[in-house]
């Protein structure tokens, strides 16, 4: 059957995987969504890589998704970290925590966060020092100061792109609806935020 979907490349997921890269980690990145896979391929491909840290993005409409995923990799994975973050992280904060079995959540811009969260530890860090998380310790739920948001988008470095399926992203190609085809397509993002204020649009939190 064919497809008429268009897939974008995730620029968020794409900020991390490029500052990860400059800081010099070892990582893999699945976008499950455009590779097409079942949740349950999805979960055994993240436990058979054995991660120390797992990081999630997490929508609203996919909450429940989420807690189940996340509570089949800590069934398997005990000593892992996970971590979560995107909109649904930043709107629903510590509640993630006793909504799920993540260990961290992180709040706001992830792009310079996560490396921080990597390195905290990775060398025994206090995580309080990290400014825009939640995480738990000794039976209590601890949020660190907020972060500031990234001034200067420029000073990030390039996502890393040979982590990605880049042939699964494509346009919305209005005049080839008969045939599927679709242009490759990646998009760049040069700004954040909105000067507006939707009542019914999340981004009332920025």
């Amino acid at each position: 059957m064919m497809s008429l979907a268009s897939r974008s490349f995730p620029c968020g997921l794409g900020s991390l995987s490029g500052t990860l890269k400059a800081e010099g980690y070892s990582f893999n990145v699945l976008d499950a969504d455009a590779l097409d896979m079942p949740l349950d391929k999805m979960i055994s491909t993240i436990v058979a890589a054995r991660a120390r840290i797992i990081g999630i993005s997490t929508y609203s409409s996919y909450a429940d998704i989420t807690r189940y995923v996340v509570g089949e990799i800590k069934k398997k994975l005990q000593d892992c970290t996970v971590v979560l973050g995107g909109h649904h992280a930043f709107a629903a904060g510590n509640r993630l925590l006793d909504e799920t079995q993540a260990d961290i959540v992180a709040i706001g811009e992830g792009d310079l966060l996560l490396a921080e969260v990597c390195d905290a530890i990775m060398h025994g860090k206090d995580l309080e020092n990290v400014k825009g998380i939640c995480f738990r310790k000794h039976g209590s739920i601890v949020r660190t100061a907020d972060r500031s948001y990234i001034e200067e988008l420029d000073k990030l470095p390039w996502p890393a792109y040979e982590y990605f399926p880049m042939d699964k992203y494509q346009s919305h190609f209005w005049r080839r609806w008969t045939s599927g085809y679709r242009k490759p397509f990646v998009g760049i993002m040069t700004s954040r935020g909105c000067p507006y204020r939707c009542a019914f649009c999340s981004n009332v939190m920025w």
